[in-house]
């Protein structure tokens, strides 16, 4: 408990997307957040990158994404890294289901094992 605020069994409030929290609980991920300066830049970098994967515009998508990266850079988190690295490992594939919007989610379920 840091003060006064159980952390147990938040894992969902703090997985949510916070646009679609109810308004109680928005307040209570604002305390929890208020109360943890890793959580909040954590929870900061998530709801950015939810928002740029609501983009419809691709230049819009990926300007916000290498803008996101260095978000992702300057914050330090270590545990954003591996989802950094894929996404540039990805990054013409990103682009490129932001231009068409067609992913091959189809074909890999028919070749799953």
């Amino acid at each position: 408990m840091i003060n006064g605020l159980d952390f147990k069994n938040k894992r969902f409030l703090i997985l949510s997307r916070e646009m679609h929290l109810p308004v109680d609980k928005k307040e209570t991920l604002d305390q929890l957040l208020k109360q943890n300066q890793t959580l909040y830049k954590a929870s900061l970098l998530k709801e950015q990158l939810l928002d740029i994967m609501d983009e419809t515009n691709v230049e819009t998508v990926m300007n916000r994404l290498t803008k996101w990266k260095q978000n992702v850079e300057e914050s330090t988190l270590k545990e954003y890294d591996s989802l950094v690295k894929t996404l540039e490992h990805y990054l013409h594939g990103v682009h490129n289901y932001f231009k068409h919007h067609i992913t091959n989610s189809g074909s890999e379920g028919l070749f799953w094992p």
